[in-house]
């Protein structure tokens, strides 16, 4: 049986690597599900290459129960134009596979160029990202479902920037805006749209 084959994508910028430690920590509990081993944290900058400095880059690592490749590639902000809200009743991505052909499916499903996927009548995450939801006052809420928590949705949580809530698909539209945050994307960035331009609802039913 082959092993399991995991991704981290880490963000360079004028030569440094952010966030190292929420990815060192994700690899750890990785490694200590599939196979029972301890990541030791302070190796992780000895696996990637030295970034060089200007624009952003992202450093693609892939790992199993060792680390297989890193390689390193300018990186640019998406562009949403469309994002559409997808049911999908059975998904798992607890843990970030390098295999993500069903969110990609999903997405590719939807018409649009994100989604935002709806679980047991709760909004949980995008395909390559998590979400950030405003309101009108500006507080920023992440739901509180999500099928994986990211790098950066620890990091925005341990500062205390955002705050989970449980948002139904029913309250999406109490908001005024919905935002992607992932290892590559900030916040103020503002990569997302107004609620008022998603697309209704799609139910999405995964092949066996």
């Amino acid at each position: 049986m082959s092993k399991p084959i995991f991704i981290e994508e880490i963000k360079s910028l004028e030569g440094e690597y952010y966030n190292l430690e929420y990815h060192a920590i994700r690899m750890d509990r990785t490694l200590r599900h599939f196979f029972g081993k301890a990541f030791d944290h302070s190796s992780l900058r000895g696996f990637l290459p030295d970034p060089p400095k200007g624009k952003i880059n992202k450093c693609t690592l892939i790992y199993s129960d060792a680390v297989l490749s890193a390689e390193l590639r300018p990186y640019n902000l998406p562009t949403i134009k469309t994002m559409a809200i997808v049911n999908v009743d059975k998904i798992d991505f607890s843990y970030k596979l390098e295999d993500r052909s069903e969110l990609k499916k999903i997405r590719e499903f939807s018409g649009a160029d994100e989604v935002i996927i709806a679980r047991n009548g709760f909004v949980t995450n995008a395909s390559t990202a998590n979400l950030v939801f405003k309101d009108q006052d500006g507080v920023l809420h992440t739901p509180l479902h999500y099928i994986h928590s990211g790098t950066k949705r620890q990091y925005y949580l341990k500062r205390q920037l955002i705050t989970t809530f449980p948002i139904k698909v029913s309250g999406i539209y109490s908001y005024n805006s919905v935002y992607l945050i992932n290892a590559m994307i900030d916040l103020e960035d503002e990569v997302g749209l107004s609620t008022e331009c998603l697309s209704k609802m799609k139910n999405y039913v995964a092949k066996e």
